[in-house]
């Protein structure tokens, strides 16, 4: 398919897509552009919402004063290269947050494991075990039962 054709597709598609939203009852048209703001809410996402209010705000915009559509495409690409910042920085924030409880951990286990293989030392130098756990104290599986 040349460009030529797409274009005159995509020019017939826009056309159609236009009467419909023209002929469409303004309560469907304001539920339909209430609906992404809801679904981010429901997203407890604070850059999500913001950036779902701004562009039904710009689809709204559009739809009511189609004369001005070329300044409120320019704010609202700026006003999305803002959110889009905003996201950038709250995810490394988060991801680094998230690493340095991972470092944290890791060096809680090693002190953890060192702790554990200085009593096992400890404990295999002196000779003496520790006492008997619940578990040490059944016999091993299918041998007698111990006498009472």
């Amino acid at each position: 398919m040349d460009k030529l054709n797409f274009m005159q597709l995509l020019h017939a598609w826009l056309q159609d897509l236009d009467s419909v939203l023209v002929g469409m009852p303004t309560s469907i048209q304001l539920a339909a552009l209430v609906l992404p703001i809801a679904l981010a809410v429901y997203s407890r996402q604070g850059f999500a919402v913001a950036g779902a209010i701004f562009l039904a705000v710009g689809a709204i915009l559009i739809i009511v004063e189609p004369d001005f559509i070329r300044t409120i495409v320019a704010v609202g690409a700026y006003l999305g290269s803002i959110i889009v910042a905003g996201v950038g920085i709250s995810a490394h924030r988060k991801y680094r947050s998230m690493r340095e409880q991972v470092a944290t951990l890791r060096s809680e286990v090693n002190h953890l494991l060192v702790a554990e293989s200085r009593r096992f030392m400890v404990e295999l130098k002196s000779g003496s075990k520790s006492e008997p756990s619940a578990a040490n104290d059944r016999p091993p599986p299918g041998s007698a039962p111990a006498p009472e």
